[in-house]
């Protein structure tokens, strides 16, 4: 057994058995984590292989025809659930743009026949419609000459700015709710327009310094057409824009 000659040759001794131990953890915790980088990285080239070997297979077989009807039925079930996934993210899609405020998510909740699924894919094929396009074309330019206002313009694309939209919101107010209140006018709008610019790239942007392009604009008319419209008819939606007098 070791004999110290005094405390600090003892404490001396106690720090460096406890440095060189701490070091030796190091070492193992540093060659632990190269360890488990090397088998995660031999799993994923053998998984990798693996479904190399697999899809050339199931190629191979599918090649030959009618003497591999598991081969079909693996591939049918691979085209149904891609066909899913692609419903469910165009109803996620729909159920955004339709459903973009708590009253009618809370009208779609309990069942509203009018905010159903198939009434908002009613409604994405509606605003698809030539007809509808020009008739927004034609509110576009409208709300454009009306509101007296230079437009901005980034790059090639005409912007509607805060000041546009305004006075834009102003006359639609008076023409739709047939009075006119200015403090429900304005909260009105700035509610619209925030909802109208959430997709601006900095979400910080002050709402005044935001535009909306024209995609933005036709979107946003077509909505106002859908709330203040009686039925879903495309003949009905076609004239509401053309109808209203800035």
């Amino acid at each position: 057994m070791r004999q110290f000659s005094g405390p600090v040759e003892a404490a001396a001794y106690i720090q460096s058995h406890y440095s060189d131990r701490r070091e030796r953890l190091a070492v193992a915790a540093r060659e632990r984590a190269v360890l488990e980088e090397a088998c995660r990285c031999v799993q994923q080239f053998f998984r990798r292989f693996q479904f190399r070997r697999n899809f050339q297979r199931l190629i191979a077989f599918g090649l030959v025809g009618d003497s591999w009807p598991a081969v079909r039925t693996i591939q049918r079930c691979y085209r149904n659930a891609r066909g899913r996934k692609r419903w469910f993210a165009m109803i996620e899609v729909l159920d955004k743009r339709y459903l973009n405020d708590a009253a009618l998510r809370g009208e779609a909740e309990k069942g509203h026949e009018w905010y159903t699924r198939a009434m908002n894919i009613r409604r994405e094929r509606m605003y698809r419609e030539p007809r509808v396009q020009a008739a927004l074309e034609t509110a576009w330019q409208a709300a454009s000459s009306a509101t007296r206002r230079a437009s901005k313009t980034v790059g090639e694309e005409e912007m509607m700015t805060w000041a546009q939209y305004t006075d834009m919101s102003r006359k639609l107010y008076i023409a739709i709710m047939r009075r006119d209140d200015p403090r429900e006018a304005f909260v009105l709008m700035k509610n619209d327009w925030e909802r109208d610019t959430r997709d601006w790239p900095d979400p910080l942007t002050p709402l005044s310094q935001r535009c909306i392009d024209r995609a933005a604009f036709f979107r946003s008319w077509f909505e106002l057409a859908d709330v203040n419209t009686e039925d879903m008819e495309g003949d009905t939606y076609r004239v509401f824009p053309s109808a209203r007098h800035f």
